[in-house]
């Protein structure tokens, strides 16, 4: 799709003697020589026949595991400061975007045959993703691009060949011969590049260009030469109401049928912006051209008329397109509105749109593609909802997990005391203590249930990938040993985010998950943070699991004390909205009572804290925590239950460091006052 679109809004609807009429009633003069010359070439022009091509006609092949996947979409990685022939995307974020559109799509388009191209298709074979592709080759005008489109057609040819499993078809150029593109070529010279193309590769061949180039006489000889058309036609740059968005499309569909009997079509761009530059005036431009509404809303109208036609007609159909692209339509230089920045029904962020996310809750209902359904979270304990959760950690000073372990007396006290006001709790590592712990309730049947698990980390070393095999396999052995009281396994803590100093790959969480939840009967799960789960790379590690588990901190993220609850819904909600059907628990939370301000590189606490950090600002936190969740019943664990001085560098460090004062009780078990002020509000029980 070009940045500016000079197109006829309808079909030449009447001749006059030197005069064309079109639909905007502007008149251009011609000679009548001339429009006599025009005329006779209208009724000589050969009509496309099928049986000119050698071989005959090759069949576009759109089934995927006994799938129809004709439903498709336009597929660029590039994100916020990229740009093809500058900065590219770099594998991992490639691979990010594929799996995100592979939950909703198995058939996407790209537009030339770069090096992103051929990284993109080898991303999908590597990681067996359920996607085939449409490649093209971009050519331009020559001579200026005369080198350019000899790299772009040898790269197509070693592309198709290359990836036969993958690549379904080849299309030579996009809007290149249609009169108002900006790269525009000799038909005669693309016909020639077509049949280049077309006897290297096995795969069909075809070229892309707007509906207003398939019903002129000069596509004829173009069309003679392809395995299928690819037609592009949109009613919003045609000046047409969102009402007739896909009337108007299936118009130029048929007509385009009927322009070329005996070829198939497909249409290779169709979609709706969600934000316009009306100032942009200019003949052509998007202000002149775009007639009706161009919002969020009118998207969400257009795609359920989109999905349910193509549903109907059963008409290939590529979707423009997947994300925003804001190098587009002069990148930087551009009113961020302008048009060509806002096609995408995933923002430059990989965030559905909310006009996507109704598309997804009527098109895309959460299937059970877990094994045997999901799984879900018991939360009920003797008839009563036990969703108010705490963080549970028995290390006293001078003890550490992997280091000194607290011994099952005091273990066994501390799970007597947490019982007195939760029945709900988190563990973190799967170690000795985390058993210990877990046979100590089972043993002496105490009313808590808990979440265990394992801490993997980075998996780049035999050390780690040793450590994290005994992880996995410790906290298989307690879910197995202790069903009565482990409700769910957690793998990772933190694992994923960007900031994470343990940071390991998505892929390996998402294959750790998916191997322990064989060998459990529990629910698995994996917690990280709201900056984890709302980026794409989350959506393949969120479909292995059977909930969710956020976290999310007001306070390390620079927010109000006034703004703690709806800070933390806000982020709650979002994540719903970003993993349709798939429930989530709040899995942290809190504030904490102590903080070190000289702790101020980017990152740490002084840079980031910007509230009151006080035992009065965590009672006003406690207290507004304990009313959201009795009000909207949303499981959370608050962070945690007792201080811990080993973390945050231990007795290295000053004993103020915000990371050894979460707890609300201190060392000595001793509670705060502002628990113990919650106590007396929320409990019957005293401190």
């Amino acid at each position: 799709m070009t940045t500016v679109r000079k197109v006829e809004r309808v079909e030449v609807n009447a001749l006059h003697l030197g005069t064309i009429v079109t639909s905007d009633f502007s008149a251009m003069k011609f000679p009548a020589l001339l429009l006599a010359a025009c005329a006779a070439l209208f009724f000589l022009a050969p009509a496309s026949r099928a049986a000119e091509l050698p071989g005959g006609r090759r069949a576009l092949n759109l089934e995927l595991d006994g799938r129809w996947i004709g439903n498709a979409v336009s597929f660029s990685p590039y994100r916020d400061g990229q740009r093809p022939e500058e900065v590219a995307p770099s594998d991992a974020e490639i691979l990010a975007d594929l799996r995100l559109v592979s939950r909703y799509w198995n058939l996407i388009r790209t537009y030339d045959s770069s090096d992103v191209t051929a990284r993109t298709l080898r991303l999908i074979r590597e990681n067996r993703l359920p996607l085939r592709v449409m490649i093209g080759a971009w050519v331009s005008a020559e001579p200026k691009g005369r080198e350019q489109n000899r790299s772009e057609l040898a790269n197509i040819v070693r592309l198709a060949n290359e990836f036969p499993d993958i690549v379904i078809a080849a299309a030579v150029g996009n809007e290149a011969c249609v009169w108002w593109s900006g790269h525009r070529v000799d038909p005669a010279l693309l016909v020639g590049w077509i049949r280049q193309v077309r006897a290297a590769i096995k795969q069909p061949v075809t070229s892309a260009d707007d509906y207003n180039f398939w019903n002129k006489d000069e596509s004829r000889a173009v069309a003679a030469e392809l395995d299928f058309i690819v037609l592009h036609g949109y009613a919003l740059w045609n000046g047409r109401p969102l009402s007739e968005g896909i009337s108007w499309l299936e118009q130029q569909y048929d007509a385009a049928t009927r322009f070329h009997p005996g070829i198939p079509i497909v249409i290779g761009e169709t979609g709706w912006t969600t934000s316009r530059d009306p100032s942009r005036t200019k003949v052509g431009e998007e202000g002149y051209m775009m007639k009706a509404e161009v919002s969020v809303a009118a998207q969400e109208d257009y795609l359920r008329q989109h999905f349910r036609w193509v549903r109907a007609r059963r008409v290939p159909t590529f979707l423009f397109e997947a994300f925003d692209e804001n190098w587009k339509g002069g990148g930087v230089a551009v009113a961020p509105h302008a048009s060509e920045k806002h096609w995408g029904v995933f923002d430059a962020q990989r965030r559905p749109k909310p006009s996507f996310e109704a598309i997804i809750r009527e098109f895309y209902p959460e299937e059970a593609k877990l094994a045997g359904g999901p799984r879900p979270l018991n939360l009920d304990l003797d008839g009563r909802w036990i969703g108010n959760g705490i963080s549970f950690s028995p290390y006293r000073n001078g003890q550490a997990p992997y280091g000194k372990e607290p011994t099952d007396d005091e273990i066994l006290a501390d799970l007597r005391l947490v019982a007195r006001y939760w029945n709900f709790i988190r563990m973190y590592e799967a170690t000795s203590v985390t058993e210990r712990t877990v046979r100590l309730i089972h043993e002496h049947q105490l009313p808590l249930r808990a979440i265990v698990g394992a801490w993997v980390v980075t998996n780049d070393t035999p050390e780690h990938q040793q450590r994290n095999r005994d992880e996995l396999a410790l906290v298989t052995r307690v879910a197995n040993a202790y069903p009565d009281v482990v409700l769910a396994v957690a793998v990772g803590n933190e694992a994923c985010v960007s900031w994470s100093w343990h940071r390991t790959d998505p892929a390996d969480v998402a294959r750790w998950a998916r191997e322990v939840r064989a060998a459990i009967k529990q629910p698995v799960t994996v917690a990280d943070d709201y900056n984890f789960w709302n980026k794409p790379e989350s959506q393949a590690v969120a479909a292995e699991l059977d909930f969710i588990i956020l976290h999310g901190y007001a306070l390390w993220n620079s927010r109000p004390l006034s703004e703690c609850m709806s800070w933390l819904e806000q982020q709650y909600d979002a994540t719903v909205r970003h993993h349709p059907g798939k429930p989530v628990i709040i899995g942290e939370t809190g504030w904490a009572t102590s903080f070190d301000p000289t702790r101020n590189k980017p990152g740490e606490e002084g840079a980031l804290m910007k509230a009151e950090v006080s035992v009065a600002a965590q009672e006003h936190y406690l207290r507004e925590h304990y009313r959201w969740v009795a009000a909207k019943r949303i499981p959370t664990i608050l962070f945690e239950a007792f201080d811990e001085n080993w973390k945050g560098g231990g007795e290295k460090t000053p004993a103020h460091v915000v990371e050894k004062h979460w707890g609300v009780f201190d060392t000595q078990r001793r509670p705060k006052s502002s628990f113990a002020a919650i106590v007396r509000e929320f409990y019957s029980a005293q401190p």
